[in-house]
Parts: structure tokens; C-alpha cells; sequence
């Protein structure tokens, strides 16, 4: 399909494509639809099933745009929906943790982006404080095996 794509297929089942921009659109997002609607059988699902979850803009200037799979609202278990907090970046392939998660965590907080400030929600959605990046921190050191 995409000389330059890699696939991450842990069990057998497609979960993250990544290499060079694979399709153009007016945005990433614009991109990433238009890559779902032509391709979402590589992920075993209609594309009406998969669900923006999360945008993460990367230091090379590229977006990742994460989705997760859904059946009648709920998430289907092995979709990135269901993956490891602390893996915010997925670099390393999903569930495997690196510097960079720490790196991209510390920008989404700087930047007061939802993603960073809803691990401890005690002071409620989209607040950033520093119970939220304790919290991050907790995760990150705990690991994805264990969650």
C-alpha cells in the first residue's frame, strides 16, 4: 500500500501505522480522515467506528493524531483507547515507554493542553496543577505492563 509505512501489529492486529505523510489534506486532521475512510479495514474496523481520541504535535514539526476503536459507545479492549496513560507518544510502539513520553507529557503540560491536565482530576477537567504531573510521574514509573 505505502512503500514507507511501518505497521505496529502486536497479536496479529494492526494498531498504529507511522512513517512519511501518507495522504495530504487541508490539516492533519483532514488527512488522517481521509486516510481512515480509504484504509480503515487495515485496522479490522469501519471507519465509522474509529473515534478521534488525541493530538499530539511532535518536535519535527508532524502531527500524531490517535483514534480508538468504538462499537455502540463503548471502546474495544486493544484500540488505543484502551493503552497506557504514560505512553503519550507511542514513538517506541504502544505500551513501550521512552524519554520522549516524558518530553511530549512536559510540553502538553506547559501548553495547559487537556491530555496533561486530566490525569488527576481534583481540581477538575482541563486544569493543570501539579497533582497532574505527579500523577503522570506515578504512571510513567509504574509502567503500561502493570496497568
Amino acid at each position: 500500500m505505502y512503500p514507507e509505512a511501518k505497521f505496529y501489529e502486536p497479536y496479529g492486529r494492526t494498531l498504529t501505522v507511522s512513517g512519511t505523510p501518507m495522504v495530504r489534506g487541508f490539516d492533519p486532521q483532514d488527512a488522517a480522515r481521509r486516510f481512515l475512510s480509504d484504509h480503515a479495514d487495515v485496522f479490522e474496523s469501519e471507519f465509522a467506528d474509529l473515534v478521534p481520541d488525541r493530538e499530539v504535535k511532535l518536535l519535527n514539526n508532524r502531527t500524531v493524531i490517535f483514534y480508538h476503536q468504538e462499537i455502540d459507545g463503548f471502546s474495544v479492549d486493544g484500540s488505543s483507547g484502551r493503552t497506557c496513560y504514560a505512553d503519550i507518544d507511542s514513538s517506541t510502539g504502544l505500551g513501550v515507554l521512552d524519554i520522549f513520553d516524558y518530553l511530549v507529557f512536559q510540553s502538553l503540560f506547559l501548553e495547559n493542553a487537556s491530555l496533561a491536565c486530566d490525569c488527576d482530576t481534583s481540581t477538575g477537567t482541563g486544569i493543570c496543577d501539579i497533582l497532574d504531573f505527579v500523577c503522570f510521574q506515578t504512571a510513567f514509573a509504574r509502567g503500561c505492563e502493570k496497568e
